[in-house]
């Protein structure tokens, strides 16, 4: 990055963008502010907050060496992205509306500035490698919310800030309802901090065969 590490610059919504350092390290994009978030406008700074700075820890790296953001700077209601969504026309939408259908159903026009501001901060802190946590992140910058699929693998992002390189993991409020995925994230991250390395190669899929009849 242009600016150097340890500046913290303070946004008019209560976002942070904490500078990387030197060194590439990659952003992480959460889904939205909850309760604890929004009186301190530090994004990860409630519950979910503190799993994921244990995350960081275990990974043996720091929470001030990354921009930490979400994809909607607002609290939804009961915390569910539903909320600010409408079920999807069956009839065709143009490009600009399928933009913002998510699974079945669509972003209703009126919450769609998070586009706009996702990519502004995203073009100021110009990372190398994404890190979504959890289905509605991925879904931001991959058009696709399934994390089964996309979890762990390193893909490219179609939206947001395309051709960055993305690699999305579960939330931190998905590990404390099973803690059998904190190291899943733990080794996600290590892995985005590899990736970030090498910003322009491409993708390595490793190929696997499986045989089912030795």
């Amino acid at each position: 990055m242009s600016v150097e590490a340890g500046q913290i610059v303070r946004e008019a919504l209560g976002q942070w963008l904490l500078s990387l350092q030197l060194s590439p390290t990659p952003d992480i994009v959460g889904e939205a502010p909850a309760d604890v978030e929004m009186e301190s406008g530090i994004p990860l700074s409630g519950p979910s907050g503190g799993v994921f700075n244990r995350i960081l820890r275990a990974a043996d790296l720091d929470r001030r060496d990354f921009l930490i953001t979400n994809v909607f700077d607002f609290q939804l209601e009961k915390n569910d992205v539903r909320s600010i969504t409408a079920p999807a026309p069956r009839t065709a939408l143009d490009a600009e509306g399928t933009r913002f259908v998510i699974g079945d159903r669509i972003i209703l026009p009126e919450y769609r500035a998070f586009e706009q501001r996702l990519a502004g901060e995203l073009d100021r802190a110009k990372p190398d490698v994404i890190v979504p946590l959890g289905g509605t992140a991925t879904w931001a910058f991959t058009g696709s919310a399934d994390l089964s699929r996309s979890r762990g693998a390193v893909t490219t992002a179609t939206r947001g800030r395309v051709g960055v390189k993305v690699v999305p993991t579960y939330h931190p409020a998905h590990v404390i309802k099973d803690w059998r995925l904190f190291h899943v994230c733990v080794n996600d991250i290590l892995k985005a901090l590899r990736e970030s390395e090498f910003p322009s190669r491409p993708p390595q899929h490793a190929r696997r065969e499986i045989w089912i009849s030795p």
